[in-house]
């Protein structure tokens, strides 16, 4: 078979609800009047028109993300707290140090966890992957690429 999409590529984009490498409608540039209005790289799985990720891209923003949550939270804390030590309290420096770290850190930690969790599940689909032998990876390929609609990647006859 000259493409499974079964078998674990940390290259190859990923579809979390097909759980394969399926392939992919790529848009670039969206253009208005000819000219082009906002550039960025929508990535959806051709069956089930759901959002694919890049294993290597979201590990690189899970890192930066990870960055600018702990800056944001440590910066808005350590205002907090040295307005508090100050004897009687700057209420104003604790407001600003709760309000850059609660507006700034709290949804970069959201988007934290999510990364986390994508990137959680595509490494257990990947490990279950290697735990198979080629040829259940290769006999999934074969269903996959008769079946019209997509399916769980590890139940077949769920359709």
């Amino acid at each position: 078979m000259k493409h499974n999409p079964f078998k674990p590529d940390p290259k190859v984009p990923w579809c979390r609800k097909c759980r394969a490498h399926t392939p992919t409608n790529e848009w670039g540039e969206v253009y208005f009047a000819g000219r082009p209005v906002k550039a960025h790289n929508s990535i959806r799985c051709k069956q089930c028109n759901s959002y694919m990720f890049s294993y290597t891209v979201m590990r690189k923003n899970n890192v930066l993300w990870t960055l600018v949550a702990v800056v944001t939270l440590g910066l808005g804390g350590l205002l907090f707290f040295l307005a508090d030590s100050r004897g009687g309290g700057d209420e104003a420096a604790k407001d600003v140090g709760a309000y850059i770290g609660l507006l700034g850190g709290l949804p970069s930690a959201g988007l934290v966890a999510w990364h986390t969790y994508v990137l959680t599940r595509q490494n257990r689909w990947m490990k279950r992957q290697e735990r198979k032998s080629e040829k259940q990876i290769e006999e999934l390929g074969k269903i996959y690429w008769r079946s019209v609609s997509p399916y769980d990647g590890d139940k077949p006859d769920a359709l």
